[in-house]
């Protein structure tokens, strides 16, 4: 086993189904999640539309709100899997995008899709100290990282774009939640752009990659997709899945049809709430 430290995922069985059969987890952007106050951290610049989060829980013990909020009212299934089950791929792009990689970097997201038609990821979001985090809870989230950016211009009068703490970003929300015991991951995207010959390598590629941040963020021009999807590889082969309290026989037979297909090496059992709730 990987390690001893497991999180879990409450989701309906149609969503389960669509997990198993694309092999992908879906990442929401952060002001689509549930939480409406987590896109108002931000201040002037709304980051929000750049970050995209999948959310989970470090709670042991079954939570009845969870089971009702997101597992179908509790005819769902409860995903639990160890913390770091995303797979860790060489970061290795084609010398032509003039990228120089050191120490064997390796990321959860394969290289040709960090920089897709439809958005670049930041490679710095993929460093496992930044990927996953543990949300802390506190009493007011809005505006909280409004002083966090800064615009400044050099010399030769052009806008530099300064944020600070940026690897703090999506991780807090309101008391209010505190009951889900956030586990998450972290994505951050931007609209792509076409690399030219030389890739990085080209000096005014460079200055442009570097403006183009700068004018997403103060344009509010994000990427147009609401989610990510990411592949979890062989990352389920230690999964644990928990029926809802209120799963029937058909639920139950439902799911072990998806486990004997996509996902053999599953070990299944019913809610510890089962037969206690009405």
């Amino acid at each position: 086993m990987m390690n001893n430290e497991w999180i879990h995922h409450y989701t309906s069985l149609d969503t389960l189904e669509l997990i198993l059969k694309s092999g992908r987890i879906r990442f929401s952007r952060l002001d689509m999640v549930d939480d409406l106050n987590e896109s108002k951290a931000y201040g002037d610049h709304d980051f929000s539309k750049f970050l995209f989060v999948s959310c989970w829980t470090d709670l042991g013990e079954e939570s009845i709100p969870q089971w009702k909020m997101y597992a179908d009212l509790l005819k769902g299934v409860r995903i639990s899997l160890p913390k770091n089950f995303f797979p860790q791929y060489p970061f290795d792009p084609p010398p032509t995008l003039g990228i120089t990689v050191q120490d064997r970097i390796r990321f959860p997201v394969r290289w040709d899709e960090i920089f897709t038609a439809e958005y670049w990821l930041q490679p710095i979001f993929l460093y496992e100290s930044w990927f996953g985090k543990k949300v802390t809870y506190i009493d007011n989230i809005i505006g909280l990282f409004k002083n966090n950016f800064s615009l400044s211009r050099d010399v030769q009068r052009r806008e530099n774009l300064n944020i600070q703490e940026m690897n703090t970003f999506a991780c807090y929300k309101q008391k209010e939640w505190q009951f889900q015991s956030e586990y998450r991951f972290i994505l951050c995207a931007f609209p792509p752009l076409k690399f030219p010959a030389g890739g990085f390598n080209n000096g005014h590629f460079v200055e442009k990659y570097s403006i183009h941040h700068v004018e997403c963020i103060k344009e509010g021009r994000h990427p147009s997709v609401e989610f990510i999807d990411i592949d979890f590889g062989n990352g389920f082969q230690y999964v644990r899945f928990t029926l809802g309290p209120k799963c029937d026989e058909y639920d139950v037979g439902r799911l072990l049809a998806l486990t004997k297909k996509y996902a053999p090496s599953a070990t299944i059992s019913k809610s510890t709430l089962s037969g206690t709730i009405r």
